[in-house]
C-alpha cells in the first residue's frame, strides 16, 4: 500500500494506543522499583532512590565513612528534620565507630540502632517506599553498605508557619497557607501535602549575576491538560 493511501486516522489511533501501552508499562516499572526491597548494595539503593524522585531538590543524600572503613548514607529532607540533632546526635557518632565492611550482615542494623541512636525513636525499613515515606514523615534514613534494609530515625522538626490570609489574595475566604519569599519554605508546604516519590522538584538558576533559584514542580504520571 502506498504511503499516501494510509488512513491518517488509523495512524493516529495506533500511535495513541502505543503511547497508552508505553505509559502503562512505565507506571508498572515505577511501582516495581519503588516497592523493591533495599539491597545490600549501598550505591544501588541510593541510585534507585535518586532515580525515583528525579533527584528532587528538597532531598539530601549525605555520605559518610566510619573509622573502620564502613560506608553509609543518610537520606533526609532538610525541611523536615532537626539538622543539629542529626549532625551531632547521629552523623558524628557514626563517623567515630570502628566498624568495617566485615561487621555487616543480618541483624547488624539492630546493633547500629542500639549503639548510635540513643535519642528519639527508630524503626527498620525494608523497601525503597518505606525509606522514602519515613523521610517525608520527619525521619532520617540510615543506609549501610553490606546491610539489607535501613534504619528510619525519628528526628523530625517541621518548620511551622502561622496560617494567615495573603494580603494579595482576598478571594479565598478562611485560613489557608500562603507562599512567602523563601523557596525552600514554600517547597516544604507543598511536600507536606504531596509526600510521594511522584512529586518531582527540579532546581534551576536564573540570571548571570543574581543566580536566582527557580523550582519547577511536576507530578509524575499525571497527564498534562491541553488548554
Amino acid at each position: 500500500m502506498p504511503f499516501q493511501d494510509v488512513n491518517p486516522d488509523l495512524v493516529n489511533a495506533v500511535i495513541h494506543e502505543s503511547s497508552d501501552v508505553a505509559d502503562v508499562i512505565e507506571k508498572m516499572l515505577f511501582q516495581h522499583r519503588i516497592n523493591a526491597k533495599l539491597s545490600t548494595n549501598l550505591k544501588k539503593n541510593v541510585m534507585v532512590m535518586k532515580g525515583l524522585i528525579h533527584q528532587a531538590a528538597d532531598m539530601q543524600f549525605t555520605d559518610f565513612t566510619c573509622q573502620g572503613g564502613l560506608q553509609g548514607t543518610i537520606v533526609y529532607d532538610p525541611n523536615f528534620v532537626d539538622y543539629e540533632l542529626m549532625a551531632f546526635g547521629v552523623l558524628e557518632p557514626l563517623t567515630r565507630m570502628p566498624w568495617s565492611s566485615a561487621d555487616t550482615g543480618s541483624g547488624y542494623i539492630d546493633v547500629v540502632a542500639k549503639t548510635v541512636v540513643p535519642i528519639g525513636g527508630y524503626r527498620k525499613v525494608q523497601t525503597i517506599k518505606g525509606a522514602l515515606d519515613s523521610v517525608w514523615n520527619g525521619g532520617a534514613v540510615l543506609l549501610l553498605d553490606g546491610t539489607a534494609g535501613g534504619l528510619a530515625i525519628d528526628i523530625g522538626k517541621i518548620n511551622k508557619r502561622s496560617i494567615t490570609r495573603p494580603v494579595t489574595d482576598q478571594v479565598v475566604m478562611g485560613p489557608h497557607d500562603g507562599f512567602i519569599e523563601d523557596g525552600m519554605t514554600n517547597l516544604s508546604l507543598i511536600r507536606q501535602r504531596l509526600r510521594t516519590a511522584r512529586f518531582w522538584i527540579d532546581r534551576l538558576e536564573v540570571g548571570h549575576e543574581t543566580r536566582t533559584a527557580v523550582y519547577v514542580l511536576s507530578l509524575y504520571g499525571v497527564p498534562m491538560i491541553n488548554w
